[in-house]
């Protein structure tokens, strides 16, 4: 597909406010930048993409977003670049329609791995911890109030794509605990703290939610006293280190409760 022609001055208005959570929460629209990115997302087929802008090129483009199924606009070089979100943007970005969020009990309906994170701040550390969960196969992602904004540019870009494969829910997390415990879900909190069980030691049921807490603060005191407490321990001759990042930590964990499920022969409902 070829390009319709140049980016209207209202569209480039319109990509200059979704650089701000407050009109990406109005418009309903949200920026992800990126050849492999966009690619992804219009394969994947579960985001909405209102409309595609590509960098001016002197010699005409390469094959990069001309073959998508979406309206491609051309942008000058500096234009292009005064809108991009990145410092040394790619040649390519779309605006896409942000999804509909999740209900709680669109998550706890069926058997599988639910991801709860507690005020995630780093907005690189959540897209890369959501892009597991989705590798992994959870059943859906609850982000806590005070968590970084989901469609944030570099959330997008680090979930490389896998924006929109999972249903995603908010609120307040020991809400939605409670709600969970009563509907069978077993509860573990991943926490370094000296009375945490192995992770390897747990025998998760074919109901789990896994709780990570921020970076800087971990998770309240009250829920570490409520729930299980887990912790991923290193080997016995491994040099010193504070700790894991947290999307490290993240990714093994759900390995270890998804890899459970599976070896169980547990099956996750549509």
């Amino acid at each position: 597909m070829e390009p319709k022609g140049k980016l209207s001055l209202a569209k480039a208005t319109l990509v200059r406010k979704l650089h701000q959570k407050k009109h990406r929460d109005e418009l309903g629209l949200f920026i992800a930048e990126g050849s492999r990115v966009v690619e992804q997302i219009l394969e994947n087929r579960r985001i909405t993409v209102e409309f595609v802008v590509v960098r001016e090129e002197p010699d005409g483009h390469s094959d990069i977003g001309l073959g998508m199924d979406a309206d491609i606009y051309e942008a000058g070089h500096s234009l292009f670049v005064e809108l991009a979100t990145t410092d040394n943007p790619q040649n390519i970005f779309a605006v896409c329609r942000t999804p509909m969020p999740a209900d709680t009990s669109d998550l706890l309906n069926s058997d599988g791995v639910i991801l709860a994170l507690y005020q995630m701040s780093d907005p690189g550390n959540l897209g890369t911890i959501l892009r597991s969960a989705a590798w992994f196969g959870t059943r859906g992602v609850f982000l806590s109030t005070g968590t970084v904004d989901l469609y944030n540019p570099k959330v997008v870009r680090s979930m490389a794509g896998s924006t929109g494969s999972l249903p995603v829910a908010s609120g307040y997390l020991a809400i939605f605990l409670e709600e969970a415990k009563k509907a069978g879900w077993r509860i573990y909190l991943l926490d370094a703290g000296e009375n945490s069980t192995r992770l390897s030691a747990i025998r998760p049921g074919k109901r789990s939610v896994l709780v990570l807490g921020s970076e800087a603060h971990g998770l309240p005191e009250p829920l570490k006293e409520t729930y299980t407490c887990v912790k991923i321990e290193p080997a016995g001759d491994a040099p010193h280190v504070e700790s894991l990042n947290a999307s490290v930590s993240a990714s093994i964990a759900l390995y270890r409760l998804t890899d459970h499920l599976r070896e169980s022969g547990a099956t996750r409902t549509k």
